[in-house]
């Protein structure tokens, strides 16, 4: 099938899709030989176009990485294998635990030992906190090494996902060039390339009506709980939550929220997560990304191009390694899938439920060909090279599949957050998939049925961990929030490191942790078994509460990165206030710098 006969022949189910799960609309666009194809998906007026601007996630870290690329090339100041802290102010706290020092390609590759620290920075209603410079460099000489890295080899067929990392190498390119990143990106690639409608800093933009909106999907956590029961059968249970998600025709709504504020202005982290774009524009970077990957001009190169270069040279080298798990900002895969790498397109959640689900036993879904029926091919068929992100922030979801040899790329850009599954990775995938696999209008078809059943399972995953979540808040919390006046020695302003802190704060409905960034208090519950010794509270909220402030999915379903235990009585006040969280040792100790009085 052609591009524009595949995207019409899917827009009825990923129309259904989208309504189930709440997702509001969706702009996809196709690259082929040269060639362009749009869809837009929604519903009434809300129909976008190749035109509107979505804000992308995690999808500007190709385009930050080739920004790199071209500031180390028209600098001349450093290369990939330069020891970050002979640019940036880092201490020998940041490099690896074996003494060996932390590379710029290392934080492009996602090969560092950082915790994500997603909670610091990403917080409810669209908040972003830690955006100056001084502060992040601090944070990260302050805390640990994440310990799951701490061994030989560390990242085969695995990455430590960093947004931090990313937040780095955007101050290695100011440093370097002497304009912001943000600029920088504009006038080196967004200017040379034609994408007038790609931000990095939407203050700078004027009055634009084509601009997606942000949405979230509605959960009802106690109504899951309830239904959850006491079957501790995990498959049944499984089951039993498919069966209805299979008989609703819509599970969820699309609830407004406020977006994502990364872009508002050029933040650190926007350089990782926070660049604004339109499917046309994205288009024609990767259209030019392919080409500089394929076939390097014979003549000399612009600026651009060789910055390019730089990065494609070192993604197809990396990628001759099958257990590179990722390279210059994208996920590589070969294809056909051998299954040993990382599977192609298993950029966000999609993947890790379904495969929890084949754990279970599921009979339908007991093979990676069943719950990841895409890009398996004829195994005798010569290999290909991928490049596949995807990208999650508060109100936007986003997906994109590249295979550069078949000159393709597929683009999806929803505005909405749902949880339940991520429709624009579902979509990508099928259309990408089907284009590699020359599928014929009955094969189209099949897989659209595989799509269906396989986001049926998603979701009903989500919401047995939704109800396991709620019911652990039960059990593991006490009831109501921890009274203001019984708990009166923990009130107090704490301290981690110059810039970042966090308030313990009582008002008439008891206590409440704010972070130092945001203005959004959360109620805390003390957990059971405590002692004034170690006195342990959780800012954990119902999941309703998350999806509400444009927050969830599996970073959020632990608790126990929710915690806060306070130690160290000194005149009847707590004096210190460890925050764990992260697994794998990763804890802050916190400091009371000002208490309050009059409670």
């Amino acid at each position: 099938m052609n591009p524009k006969s595949l995207l019409l022949a899917c827009k009825p189910t990923f129309e259904k899709l989208m309504k189930k799960f709440g997702n509001a609309s969706a702009s996809l666009g196709i690259l082929l030989d040269g060639n362009l194809d749009y869809l837009g998906l929604g519903t009434g007026m809300n129909i976008p176009d190749e035109d509107t601007v979505h804000l992308i996630s995690s999808m500007a870290k190709p385009i930050l990485a080739v920004g790199l690329g071209i500031s180390a090339v028209s600098s001349g100041k450093f290369g990939l294998d330069t020891p970050v802290e002979d640019i940036l102010p880092l201490c020998a706290a940041c490099n690896h635990r074996n003494g060996a020092p932390l590379r710029v390609v290392d934080l492009l590759d996602h090969r560092s030992e950082f915790f994500r620290c997603d909670r610091l920075w990403e917080g409810p209603k669209g908040s972003i906190g830690i955006q100056d410079k001084c502060t992040i460099l601090k944070l990260l000489q302050h805390l640990p090494l994440n310990r799951k890295y701490n061994h030989e080899p560390a990242f085969h067929y695995t990455r430590n996902y960093s947004n931090i990392g990313y937040a780095i190498l955007a101050m290695i390119i100011e440093t370097t060039t002497g304009e912001s990143w943000a600029e920088f990106v504009h006038d080196k690639i967004f200017r040379p390339l034609g994408m007038t409608r790609s931000t990095a800093d939407m203050s700078c933009r004027g009055p634009d009506t084509n601009i997606a909106d942000a949405y979230c999907s509605l959960i009802e956590g106690q109504e899951l709980l309830d239904m959850l029961g006491e079957d501790e059968n995990l498959a049944a249970t499984h089951e039993r939550f498919v069966t209805r998600v299979m008989n609703s025709d819509q599970i969820t709504v699309a609830q407004p929220v406020q977006p994502s504020k990364c872009s508002d202005t050029a933040t650190y982290i926007g350089a990782a997560a926070g660049i604004r774009s339109t499917v046309s524009d994205l288009l024609k970077f990767y259209e030019v990304c392919i080409a500089l990957s394929t076939n390097k001009p014979n003549r000399k190169l612009t600026e651009f191009e060789a910055g390019a270069i730089t990065v494609m040279d070192h993604i197809n080298c990396c990628a001759q390694d099958p257990t590179c798990a990722y390279t210059g900002g994208w996920n590589p895969v070969n294809l056909p899938w051998d299954q040993k790498q990382r599977a192609p397109g298993a950029d966000g959640e999609n993947y890790g439920r379904l495969q929890d689900i084949a754990g279970l036993g599921i009979a339908e879904l007991r093979q990676k060909e069943q719950f990841w029926p895409f890009f398996h091919g004829d195994r005798n068929q010569s290999q290909q090279l991928a490049w596949f992100h995807g990208g999650n922030m508060v109100g936007a979801t986003s997906s994109v599949f590249v295979i550069p040899n078949m000159r393709l790329a597929v683009v999806v850009l929803c505005d909405s957050r749902s949880f339940f599954i991520d429709a624009a990775n579902m979509m990508a995938i099928m259309l990408a998939d089907s284009l590699y696999s020359g599928r014929t209008v009955e094969s189209v078809m099949g897989q659209l049925e595989k799509i269906s059943l396989l986001s049926e399972h998603c979701a009903a995953r989500y919401m047995v961990e939704v109800g396991r979540y709620e019911r652990a808040l039960l059990i593991d919390y006490e009831r109501g929030f921890a009274s203001a006046h019984r708990y009166r020695q923990c009130m107090g302003r704490y301290s981690l490191v110059e810039g970042i802190c966090l308030e313990i704060l009582p008002d008439n409905t008891g206590t409440h942790l704010e972070l130092h960034y945001n203005d959004f208090q959360y109620p805390l519950r003390v957990k059971r078994g405590s002692t004034s010794d170690k006195l342990t509270m959780s800012y954990a909220m119902p999941m309703k509460e998350l999806h509400e402030n444009g927050l969830g999915g599996k970073h959020w379903l632990s608790h126990k990165p929710f915690e806060i235990s306070f130690l160290g009585t000194s005149g009847g006040s707590y004096r210190h206030l460890v925050w764990t969280f992260e697994n794998f040792g990763g804890e802050m100790a916190f400091e009371k710098v000002t208490g309050f009085d009059g409670i």
